[in-house]
């Protein structure tokens, strides 16, 4: 095998498994319903930033409102989670299987 084609074959598997990881790591648990004031969210080797309305809660996100935040985050298996000022969950565990309304949130 020549030296670049070994190069080209690495660069590629290398890329398909980073893309991988990252899919697998960002998997959406629900969206930010309801936001007021200042919230906070963390995802998983991430900086915080502030979280706005609309936006994806990822499974292993961190997030904290602060002591004007409120947050309703609807999951997609329909439950809602209401946070109320200072309040800090981290998303550690999402289990949710549609076809036997089977469901586990873990925060």
């Amino acid at each position: 095998m020549s030296k670049h084609l070994s190069k080209f074959l690495f660069v590629v598997v290398f890329a398909a498994h980073v893309t991988c990881a990252s899919a697998l790591a960002a998997e959406v648990v629900g969206k930010a319903a309801e936001l007021t004031g200042k919230v906070m969210v963390t995802h998983e080797g991430g900086a915080p930033s502030a979280l706005e309305y609309d936006a994806d809660i990822l499974l292993k996100d961190l997030i904290e409102t602060k002591k004007d935040g409120a947050l309703k985050i609807s999951f997609k298996d329909g439950t809602d989670l209401a946070l109320q000022a200072n309040s800090k969950i981290m998303i550690s565990e999402f289990l949710f299987n549609s076809k036997k309304k089977e469901r586990k949130n873990v925060v």
